[in-house]
């Protein structure tokens, strides 16, 4: 299947783990999810200024979460049209940080964003 994607490069993307559906991340710091089947533009937010690079679903599908170049994370609720619910800024030490989710979905892991740590959140 291909698909239009509207404008800008596509720098990462993220399959949803239940549903036929996968989140973009953009150069212009948007991230936007698009329904496969149908190649349908389902939601798009634009909260970092920098260009996203990457993305992760939460196992149990309830968050998404975006990383960009300019330090910048956003947790989306997947739940309610994939509303921004929570931001944090830092200053990046690496021109692309990189997210992972726990198994259990408690922790999100983010490198990239300090010298010599990783970043926990709970």
């Amino acid at each position: 299947v291909e698909f239009e994607i509207g404008s800008g490069c596509a720098r990462c993307v993220a399959y949803h783990p239940t549903e036929y559906a996968l989140a973009c991340g953009f150069d212009d710091g948007t991230v936007r999810v698009f329904d496969i089947a149908s190649t349908s533009l389902l939601e798009e937010y634009t909260q970092h200024k920098g260009r996203v690079v990457a993305l992760a679903y939460a196992h149990t599908t309830q968050r998404l979460f975006s990383a960009a170049n300019d330090g910048s994370l956003c947790a989306y609720d997947v739940l309610h049209s994939y509303q921004p619910c929570r931001a944090f800024d830092a200053t990046p030490h690496a021109d692309s940080p990189c997210l992972a989710v726990s198994a259990d979905d408690q922790l999100l892991v983010v490198g990239g964003l300090q010298p010599h740590a990783l970043l926990i959140f709970e």
